[in-house]
């Protein structure tokens, strides 16, 4: 990893302290010292973007991409053996997971299996929960995600919703566009509309209300009809 782009981005830096983080979907570069002139702020921000790209082709070697149709493995016992540090679900998660997959009829799936088939999600997080099926009130089939954001937070899940996006469907924001009508952001990558929610969830799922926001931000947006 730090013979490519991410070494070379890293020892462009004469600072005492660099650190790097990569977590959860996130990429921090941090150096001491306050930053005043806006061309050294610009090389910072590219230096991370260079890290984030070579980050992810750092990991291009673990992904089987997938057609959004294609049906991903149930749920294994845990982390598989290539990627070890991943952050599987505890039993009460799981327990609740398939509490949500029975009560909307939606068939569990392996989260790992998830970022392996797509890798270029625009939701943060790392998946816990992904359950898929034809989503309540949107006629259309596709995945209810529920993701960890890391950190501070890593006993609460983010929701999400993903389904095909449309052939004109319109661009949104890197990053995702907020709605502030419904408190969830949307944004399309690789064919996949993501919708998911602003507010990290406090150790609950609510799943029901996810769904029915992200239906009617995906109509707002033009994404659902």
């Amino acid at each position: 990893m730090f013979g490519g782009p991410v070494g070379e981005a890293l020892r462009t830096f004469a600072h005492p302290y660099v650190e790097l983080m990569a977590s959860h979907g996130g990429v921090v570069l941090r150096r001491n010292g306050f930053v005043h002139d806006d061309d050294r702020l610009d090389d910072l921000a590219q230096a991370a973007s260079t890290v984030a790209r070579g980050l992810a082709e750092a990991a291009a070697p673990l992904h089987r991409p997938q057609p959004f149709t294609a049906e991903l493995p149930p749920p294994g016992d845990g982390a598989p053996a290539d990627i070890p540090w991943f952050p599987w679900p505890t039993s009460e998660w799981r327990e609740a997971y398939a509490q949500v997959a029975a009560e909307l009829s939606l068939t569990q799936e392996d989260p790992v299996e998830l970022h392996r088939a797509f890798p270029k999600l625009p939701v943060p997080g790392i998946a816990q929960g992904v359950l898929r099926g034809t989503l309540p009130g949107a006629g259309v089939d596709g995945r209810l995600v529920f993701l960890s954001p890391g950190r501070r937070s890593s006993n609460d899940v983010r929701g999400a919703v993903l389904f095909p996006a449309p052939p004109s469907a319109p661009e949104f924001a890197p990053g995702g566009t907020l709605v502030p009508e419904t408190e969830m952001y949307v944004e399309v990558a690789d064919g996949i509309a993501a919708v998911w929610n602003r507010v990290v969830g406090e150790r609950r799922l609510d799943a029901a209300s996810t769904v029915e926001r992200a239906v009617a931000t995906a109509r707002q947006v033009g994404l659902l009809t």
